[in-house]
């Protein structure tokens, strides 16, 4: 596999290294503190808070990258795709959420594997992906406590 080109340390920041990369996560960070303040199904809010986890520990990863970062990073990660899995969350999502799902697993892929865009924005458009696909993936499983 090809390694992913990373972002000019600090040309924005003196304390950001990847600049872009460490904004882009706010999509997370917003998006969970709203869907959390909104809900009283603990499921949901605790996807919600491994939602804006994944957001501040990508964006630490992001601001000072360090070989052991991207285990920080992952960690929210990890626990939400378990929780996924857990909740039986993937049988019930909309077409939408799965065409969102998709474009943004795609964008992950190309900007790890090909990078048809410049950096760093193709991973800055991957993270506002998958904020957004994340989302539509858990408002569908959210419908399940409404009906």
């Amino acid at each position: 596999m090809f390694p992913r080109k990373l972002e000019n340390f600090y040309t924005h920041s003196r304390y950001i290294a990847e600049f872009w990369n460490t904004i882009s996560n706010l999509p997370f960070i917003i998006i969970g503190f709203l869907r959390l303040s909104e809900s009283n199904i603990f499921q949901v809010n605790i996807l919600y808070f491994f939602f804006m986890m994944a957001g501040l520990c990508s964006a630490y990863h992001h601001s000072h990258p360090k070989k052991w970062t991207i285990i920080i990073d992952w960690i929210p990660i990890s626990i939400s795709i378990g929780l996924c899995f857990r909740y039986s969350i993937f049988q019930y999502l909309s077409w939408i959420s799965i065409f969102k799902l998709s474009i943004a697993f795609w964008s992950l892929i190309t900007d790890h594997i090909w990078t048809p865009v410049n950096v760093p924005w193709g991973h800055v458009f991957w993270h506002i992906l998958a904020s957004f696909a994340i989302d539509s993936t858990y408002q569908d499983f959210k419908l399940l406590y409404r009906i």
